[in-house]
């Protein structure tokens, strides 16, 4: 079977773009970090390192990050060579305070919490916390009682300090 030119040069092109796929490297040339805050770009670039870079390895760098507890928003999207990585990091707790707990010392009640100061700022962590707080109030026979958060948001992104959290425990 004879080829014609212009069936040779298609196979030809075909072939070129076969292999500038396979050449698309695997790790990003670069990763730019876009809306952090607090967090500094290289952290946010070392969930990437050493990651086959397909929708995998970036699929395991964003539940990475996730888990980090310090995003509560991430998005990657490729350009070129590279990686943007755009951030929504979580706030921070600035201040843990305990109000209320006539019964139970602050002492022993902070070693139960998962919220920490200048952790990341979980309203379900809060919640959890103040749970735990009133399951050891149950255990010591204080059965009636209530509990509360009241995170004092502050303008810069900051909660604290969380105050209340055994609020009217009796």
């Amino acid at each position: 079977m004879k080829m014609t030119i212009a069936s040779r040069l298609s196979s030809l092109a075909l072939g070129a773009g076969m292999a500038m796929i396979a050449a698309l490297p695997a790790f990003a040339q670069t990763i730019s970090v876009q809306g952090n805050q607090r967090v500094d770009a290289d952290t946010v670039r070392s969930y990437f390192t050493g990651e086959r870079l397909d929708q995998a390895g970036i699929d395991r760098a964003v539940r990475g990050m996730y888990n980090s507890g310090m995003f509560s928003d991430v998005r990657v999207s490729r350009t070129g060579g590279g990686l943007v990585v755009r951030v929504v990091e979580n706030s921070v707790v600035n201040r843990v305070t305990l109000s209320g707990n006539s019964k139970v010392k602050s002492d022993q009640l902070f070693p139960e919490l998962q919220t920490k100061s200048r952790g990341a700022y979980s309203k379900a962590m809060i919640d959890g916390d103040v749970q735990r707080i009133m399951e050891i109030y149950r255990r010591i026979g204080r059965l009636g009682l209530t509990g509360s958060s009241d995170p004092a948001h502050l303008r810069t992104e900051r909660y604290g300090p969380i105050d209340g959290l055994a609020h009217g425990v009796k």
